[in-house]
């Protein structure tokens, strides 16, 4: 007969800093409190906890818990940190938020190592490849009309073809950070468009604005969001979506 109170095993995540989960709004502490509702020891490392010795793949680990009985309660630490194998997990699930940047990439490369030993979850190639902000072009049908551009020129048309407003996003940004929305009478057009490609120095998202959509939410909890110079409200006069 199973012992329903035996640990079913323990599940490494890779994180942030545990202090910036939000237990409201991270799916990363949903997929916690699951598996620990479920019987599973939960330990986190985050990115610098990351090692190889030679073909041996390890990280700092630390168990956590959730920290009362209360909903969305913090997680705590409840362990001391240890240098552990990865194929002692029986899995290691990667929740790094992006930007996709040199460190996450050489995160990708330590899982690529960790799938060998253990079940990892996502597959690190897949993190590398796919651009959660271009993903969408393959569903043209569902998603409002997307442009990935750099120069001023074809900003500026875009605006023309999407009706003299539309949302900006880096290409690299997530959680709203860094959405902008560019309307045609703005007469701080050209600094926004020097803004969000960083004078010419990189390419941007430029994508329909539609009213009570995604973008348009994001792009007001960025005009609301103080001290994020990147927002809409800090664009210029550019104000947010409404």
């Amino acid at each position: 007969m199973t012992d329903r109170s035996a640990p079913r095993g323990d599940v490494l995540f890779v994180l942030d800093p545990l202090a910036s989960l939000n237990p409201r709004a991270d799916s990363s502490y949903v997929m916690i409190t699951e598996a620990l509702a479920r019987g599973y020891r939960v330990y986190f490392s985050e990115l610098d906890g990351l090692l190889l010795r030679h073909n041996e793949v390890f990280a700092h680990a630390q168990r956590i818990a959730v920290e009362g009985a209360s909903e969305g309660a913090p997680l705590a630490r409840v362990s001391d940190p240890e240098v552990r194998a990865a194929a002692s997990f029986a899995a290691v699930v990667m929740r790094k938020d992006p930007p996709v940047d040199q460190d996450f990439i050489i995160a990708t490369w330590w899982l690529d190592r960790a799938r060998e030993q253990t079940v990892v979850i996502n597959e690190p190639a897949g993190l590398r490849d796919l651009s959660e902000k271009l993903a969408i072009l393959a569903f043209p049908g569902l998603i409002p009309r997307t442009f990935l551009l750099r120069r001023t020129g074809d900003l500026r048309a875009a605006l023309r073809e999407l009706g003299g407003q539309m949302i900006l996003k880096p290409v690299y940004g997530y959680g709203g950070r860094g959405v902008l929305i560019a309307r045609e009478d703005d007469p701080n057009l050209s600094t926004l468009f020097e803004l969000c490609t960083s004078d010419g120095g990189g390419w941007t998202i430029a994508q329909e604005f539609v009213l009570g959509g995604e973008a348009g939410r994001q792009a007001d909890l960025a005009g609301r969001r103080r001290g994020d110079r990147g927002g809409a409200a800090g664009a210029g006069g550019g104000g947010a979506a409404e």
